[in-house]
Formats: C-alpha cells, sequence, structure tokens
C-alpha cells in the first residue's frame, strides 16, 4: 500500500510485506525512490542504506520461515522519514553485538546516520529508524 500527499503534511505512507529472502533488502531499497523529489537524494540515500541493513537482518538473523513476512512501513513528511521494519524474529538488544568483533556493521550505521532508532522486543520484533533532513543552513555549515 502506497499513499502519497496525504492531509497533515505526510508526504509519504508505505507499507511492504517482503518474503524472508535475500532479495528483499534491495525490494525494500528501491521503494524508497519515490521519496527524491519530495525530501532529497542524502536521505533518500540513508534510508535505503539503513532499509536494506535491518531488512537484510530480518533474513539473516529472525529465523523466519518462508511463508512469514517482514513488514516495512515508511512514513515521510518534510521534517523526518520514519521507517518501522517488524518481523517474527526472537528480537535482540540494541547493545548486543557478534561475538568476534564480526557483522554488526548495520547497528553502527544506525547508530551514524539515524536521527534516533530503537528496537521494541515482544511478540514481534521493530527496529525502526527516524531521519531528520538536513536544512540548507546546516548543510552550509551556518
Amino acid at each position: 500500500r502506497m499513499t502519497l500527499g496525504t492531509p497533515s503534511a505526510v508526504l509519504l505512507d508505505i507499507e511492504l510485506r517482503l518474503r524472508p529472502d535475500p532479495r528483499s533488502p534491495s525490494e525494500a531499497r528501491r521503494t524508497l525512490d519515490v521519496l527524491r523529489p519530495s525530501i532529497g537524494d542524502p536521505v533518500v540515500d540513508d534510508a535505503a542504506l539503513l532499509v536494506s541493513e535491518v531488512v537484510s537482518n530480518s533474513v539473516r538473523h529472525a529465523r523466519l520461515d518462508p511463508s512469514d513476512a517482514i513488514e516495512v512501513r515508511i512514513r515521510g513528511t518534510r521534517s523526518m522519514l520514519h521507517v518501522d521494519v517488524i518481523d517474527k524474529g526472537p528480537g535482540f538488544e540494541p547493545d548486543a553485538r557478534p561475538p568476534g568483533g564480526v557483522g554488526g556493521w548495520g547497528l553502527r550505521l544506525l547508530d551514524r546516520l539515524s536521527t534516533r532508532w530503537g528496537v521494541v522486543n515482544g511478540e514481534t520484533t521493530r527496529v525502526w529508524f527516524d531521519l531528520a533532513p538536513v536544512s540548507e543552513d546546516a548543510a552550509a555549515g551556518t
């Protein structure tokens, strides 16, 4: 489901249901391209990288059955982009890093690129992140 130009300054409201398949991260990433005219390339590029990482983690680590879905919800306004990635996996603690220092780059990228992010564990696991577009003044260093 996709809605563009809805009331209350929401420019975009997208819901995707993806299979736990290696192609799902690229499908989620491509969906964000519709944001480019309204939010801008830098935010969309960061969002595409982050959604790809989080969906990849669902595919790799959530132990989903082929019939399970990974839900991606994207909501955009002129001042914020919010993304939720939801799966039936067992969840994880945000501070947990894989043993031996291998992997974990997706969480490091979330720390570095997002305005804020978090994990909600329960019957499902929801990893969410927000990205705020950089104002032209901030980009110019004023």
